[in-house]
């Protein structure tokens, strides 16, 4: 429908679906830039967070503090614009950092 000025509408459930299909390409094209972004160790800490480890795991795992890991988890917060754990699990498997 168009409104007073001429500009047309669109209803919640269908502005959701286009903003998501616009975000999920411009994800899909920016997927190899954000993963070239992270270190080595950066993208270490990402899959075994993915796969469901703690800090203190991924600590032990890595031979480092819990401080580091957590540290390393900020980076690859900010590096990937993420916030929260279920973020960076998705961002894991579409990237197939794990499966």
């Amino acid at each position: 429908s168009l409104t007073g000025k001429g500009v047309a509408s669109i209803s919640p459930p269908v502005s959701r679906v286009v903003l998501s299909g616009y975000l999920g390409d411009r994800v899909e094209g920016d997927i190899e830039d954000s993963v070239a972004r992270l270190t080595d160790r950066e993208r270490e800490v990402l899959q075994l967070i993915a796969e469901g480890k703690t800090n203190k795991e991924v600590a032990g795992v890595l031979s480092v503090s819990i401080n580091t890991v957590e540290t390393h988890r900020k980076h690859i917060m900010e590096k990937l614009d993420l916030h929260n754990t279920a973020e960076l699990v998705r961002f894991a498997i579409r990237t197939k950092i794990v499966h």
